[in-house]
């Protein structure tokens, strides 16, 4: 039950102070939910897409039809969380190991990052509706 759910992460509705999204890292329940502060009894909205935990969300804070998400299915998804149905909008390529991180650029909506398992840190563009993998440089340790 989602009700019940184990949350790894937490992110605030970048327009709305009283929104906010959860998501579950467990494999057996990988949703995220969209919660109100004024009616918190229940989620406002579910979304599900993904086949194992979530590790990572992050809220466009310029364009709240963009949440990102990462999890250990080894996918990253753009959603757009205000559709009535919480539709994906796009899927990003990944590294061969499990996205931990995911974030917008501050300053320009169209640039995504990640970081991952594996030590490299991935920039994604979504200029023109393509989603183009940038070369991508190993984390120094």
């Amino acid at each position: 039950s989602t009700s019940r759910m184990r949350c790894k992460v937490v992110a605030w509705h970048p327009e709305v102070a009283t929104q906010l999204c959860l998501a579950s890292e467990d494999d057996h329940t990988p949703v995220i939910q969209i919660w109100d502060l004024r009616a918190a009894s229940s989620p406002l909205k579910t979304l599900e897409g993904h086949t194992k935990g979530i590790l990572s969300l992050a809220w466009c804070k310029d364009d709240s039809d963009l949440l990102l998400s990462c999890g250990k299915d080894n996918r990253i998804i753009v959603w757009n969380p205000n559709s009535p149905q919480g539709e994906i909008v796009a899927e990003l390529p990944t590294s061969n190991q499990w996205s931990f991180d995911v974030s917008w650029c501050p300053r320009n909506p169209a640039i995504i990052a990640s970081a991952s398992f594996d030590g490299h840190v991935s920039v994604y563009s979504m200029m023109g509706g393509q989603q183009q993998v940038q070369p991508t440089n190993r984390i120094t340790e």
